[in-house]
C-alpha cells in the first residue's frame, strides 16, 4: 500500500482489491461485512460529499463483492473485536482492535491493534525488528508484474 496512489491507500480499497491468494485476513468472511457496515455508518455523516461518494462508486465499480455488501445497507459503529491476519512469515496473527475517536479533529479515528495472545505478541515483536517483514506470499511477483502492466497502460 505504501507505493500506491493516495486513493488506493485505503484499507477498504486494499481489502477488496487484493487477490484471495495473498489476502491478509484469515477471518475474511467475518471482517469484510463489518468493514463495509462501519463505512456506511461513517458515510451517513458525509452523504453528498464528492470524495466519499466517489470512493464508494469507484470501489463498487471494481469489486462486485463490495457493491453487494454496500447494497445490503448494514450499518455498524466502530467497535472492539478480534481480527485474525496472516502474514507470509506468520500464518496466524490474532489482534484485538479498538477504534477511538480523535476529539480534536472531528470525523477522525485512530485504530489500535493489540496482540490477543502470546504467539501474536512474539510474531509482532519479530516483525517490528524487521525479522520476516520483507517476506511475500508466493504469488507476490505475479501481482507486481500485473500492477506494473496496469500502471503502464
Amino acid at each position: 500500500m505504501v507505493g500506491s496512489s493516495p486513493g488506493k491507500r485505503n484499507t477498504l480499497w486494499h481489502t477488496f482489491t487484493t487477490p484471495d491468494c495473498c489476502h491478509t485476513y484469515v477471518n475474511r468472511a467475518e471482517q469484510v461485512p463489518m468493514l463495509v457496515a462501519q463505512l456506511r455508518g461513517a458515510y451517513g455523516r458525509h452523504v453528498g460529499e464528492p470524495a466519499w461518494t466517489g470512493f464508494v462508486r469507484r470501489l463498487a465499480a471494481v469489486c462486485p463483492e463490495f457493491a453487494r455488501l454496500w447494497d445490503e445497507h448494514d450499518v455498524a459503529s466502530p467497535a472492539s473485536y478480534l481480527k485474525i491476519f496472516r502474514h507470509p512469515a506468520h500464518p496466524k496473527l490474532t489482534l484485538t482492535t479498538t477504534s477511538l475517536a480523535v476529539q480534536a479533529v472531528p470525523g477522525t479515528r485512530i485504530v489500535v491493534y493489540r496482540p490477543a495472545d502470546k504467539v501474536t505478541r512474539v510474531a509482532i515483536g519479530k516483525l517490528l525488528t524487521r525479522d520476516g517483514a520483507d517476506e511475500h506470499f508466493p504469488c507476490w511477483e505475479t501481482h507486481q508484474q500485473r500492477e506494473a502492466g496496469l500502471a503502464a497502460s
